[in-house]
């Protein structure tokens, strides 16, 4: 089980880090088109987090701890230290 809380946590993070991202729509322009983007953002950004309580629920439910969220992220890029030592590590 220890290996599936380790998965379910790497999953976690991607939620966590996609929380962050859409909450930074914040800074975007008071136009319309800012406007709508905001508004879609905010919806994904609800659905990421049900995805983030469920995850960490069944993380817990398995005897893991889930990891924490982090103040900020690194842009999600193929050749990001995260990425590199995510895919590692599976």
């Amino acid at each position: 089980m220890w290996n599936d809380a380790k998965i379910l946590n790497n999953a976690l993070y991607y939620e966590h880090q996609a929380i962050w991202a859409y909450g930074t729509a914040g800074k975007l322009t008071t136009t319309e088109v800012g406007k709508a983007v905001l508004a879609l953002a905010l919806r994904n950004q609800a659905d990421h987090k049900k995805h983030q309580d469920t995850l960490a629920a069944t993380i817990t439910s398995l005897g893991g701890t889930a990891i924490k969220t982090q103040s900020s992220y690194e842009s999600f890029h193929p050749t990001s230290k995260r990425v590199r030592e995510t895919w590692i590590a599976m």
